[in-house]
């Protein structure tokens, strides 16, 4: 029943004029300073007739406008657009959560697709269009290794000491210079037993599903030698270091130095892992511990000669890792000598290496030389990259990349010391991803560019320009970061990985896998977006209801 509202302060008027009435269709809006009571439609005509003559029946109320029919159009289509305002919100922690579980998978794969793989023999790696080496009976202490590709089948032997020999005439010479070598009729170039060639494009499939039509292949990697406590991985070779510390009291006798063999090298090698060399002390020539100059050299023969009575020093190398400050002069190539002050105590250790055939082996770091003259050294010169180089006058030579000049820096050097066919190993190098504000260069960026054209060069397996038939090889430093090594904050980080074995950059090896920590980050990170997108899913569903 409709209603009215009437102001008593105008009754008197209301009885003696009934037009003052208003429609029963029409509303009073109540006031806050008058009093108000309600009073119906029936109570109000019968005040009207007491006050005056009968009324004639009020005509009925004028049509309502359409304002019902409007309201309820425009109410759906707004509940149409909180609805879908609703759904866009869902629609994009769903695209969120997705996207977020790609990119995680893409992380665990990576590597699979266009990456490199290892060699199945000797850890080489190589393109995704290069061809798997597999390696073949050989002398004993020395490895044949078959590299089969579209043009040509190529065969390589490596000695004992690392040295590779891809033609009949280098290895004639090295076998003569190596009076303890096998002869050179041992050495068969034929391919006779080459197992069927095997491709390193491995897609996936072939790598899940074995071929119903072939044997099973053989695992590879894991033995487990009689006695051992652990398996142990067959394919990687550890070279133990002999720290500096050591070295006086191993140059005391040799009794000292079969003591620190029995206890740190020869029980391992028993149960099975492979120790392939001794590296006596680290940069002790051209140091500032002038007194360790002089137990290099016994320290090192005293190792040498506990290996030889315990049978070993077949097996296991002796060697030395020296810096770069023991040339006098490096620029250019050609014109590298050794130090004036270095030369009496190099000169016997050379001997003595020559003499058990172990290579020259140098820690060359092209980043060390770029930070401390970078306004002089072009840096993609130093990291493989496009660049002018150098030329070197007397040897006629062009070099585009820092890397070979050191090394063939390093020939010139033993050349002009009576040692011109010493092989050089680069037994350091990296670049630091991370630096203080004074160390130019020191970039997560830098330091992925210089160890991915590395391996490119490396894997070339090509030789410098002043020695092209010597294969360049190099050993990456570091694995891990080392966050307790004192000095600039650059010597905290060449490492791969971080000391929680996270990757601290990632040059393109297989394998590599995010650590649990590196994952335990991942999923709360995961997890906090995912609860922030339902609280903003919770919100926008309070604030736009459906109804």
């Amino acid at each position: 029943m409709a209603t009215a509202l009437f102001n008593t302060t105008r009754s008197s008027n209301l009885c003696h004029h009934h037009s003052v009435l208003p429609p029963f269709s029409q509303r009073f809006h109540i006031r806050r300073q008058n009093i108000f009571f309600l009073v119906t439609p029936r109570r109000l005509r019968r005040l009207a007739v007491v006050g005056g003559p009968p009324s004639s029946p009020s005509p009925d109320p004028p049509p309502p406008e359409n304002t019902t029919q409007l309201e309820g159009v425009v109410g759906a289509v707004t509940r149409i657009e909180d609805r879908v305002k609703i759904f866009l919100a869902v629609l994009i922690w769903m695209s969120l959560f997705f996207w977020v579980t790609v990119v995680d998978g893409m992380g665990k794969g990576k590597g699979k697709k266009g990456s490199r793989f290892k060699d199945c023999n000797n850890n080489k790696m190589g393109t995704e269009d290069e061809i798997v080496s597999v390696e073949l009976p050989a002398p004993s202490s020395w490895k044949k290794l078959f590299f089969p590709n579209k043009v040509k089948t190529e065969i390589v032997f490596v000695s004992p000491t690392g040295e590779e020999f891809s033609n009949r005439n280098q290895l004639e010479q090295y076998l003569k210079s190596h009076p303890r070598s096998p002869a050179i009729a041992e050495f068969d170039w034929t391919t006779s037993g080459t197992p069927r060639r095997r491709s390193a494009r491995i897609s996936e499939k072939t790598k899940s599903t074995p071929s119903p039509d072939k044997e099973p292949p053989k695992k590879r990697g894991r033995t487990k030698s009689p006695g051992s406590k652990k398996d142990t991985d067959e394919e990687i070779e550890i070279i133990v270091g002999l720290g500096n510390e050591f070295l006086k009291d191993i140059s005391v006798g040799e009794d000292r130095a079969m003591n620190w063999v029995k206890e740190n090298v020869e029980p391992f090698i028993r149960s099975g892992t492979k120790i392939s060399g001794i590296a006596v002390g680290n940069e002790i020539l051209g140091g500032t511990t002038v007194e360790l100059w002089e137990v290099l050299f016994p320290a090192a023969k005293n190792v040498y000669s506990a290996l030889r009575r315990l049978g070993l020093h077949t097996r296991v190398e002796v060697l030395h890792t020296r810096r770069l400050a023991v040339f006098a002069n490096s620029y250019p190539p050609s014109a590298c000598t050794f130090r004036d002050d270095v030369v009496p105590f190099m000169k016997p250790l050379l001997a003595f290496f020559w003499q058990i055939g172990s290579p020259f082996y140098i820690n060359a770091y092209p980043f060390l030389a770029y930070k401390s003259d970078p306004s002089h050294i072009d840096l993609n010169y130093a990291l493989f990259e496009h660049s002018d180089g150098i030329y070197d006058a007397k040897t006629k030579l062009r070099y585009d990349n820092m890397f070979d000049a050191m090394v063939d820096a390093s020939y010139a050097a033993l050349e002009k010391a009576g040692f011109p066919k010493v092989p050089v190993i680069v037994s350091e190098t990296g670049w630091a991803s991370k630096g203080d504000a004074d160390e130019a260069g020191a970039t997560v960026k830098n330091a992925i560019t210089y160890n991915r054209n590395l391996r490119k060069r490396l894997n070339k397996r090509k030789g410098t320009p002043y020695r092209p038939d010597m294969v360049a090889r190099a050993y990456v430093f570091a694995l891990f970061n080392e966050n307790l090594k004192p000095g600039p904050t650059s010597e905290r980080n060449f490492g791969l990985f971080k000391p929680d074995g996270s990757i601290a950059y990632d040059v393109g090896f297989t394998g590599l896998k995010y650590s649990s920590a590196t994952r335990s980050r991942f999923g709360t990170s995961l997890n906090a977006l995912v609860s922030a997108c339902v609280f903003m899913f919770l919100v926008l569903h309070r604030l736009l209801p459906l109804s």
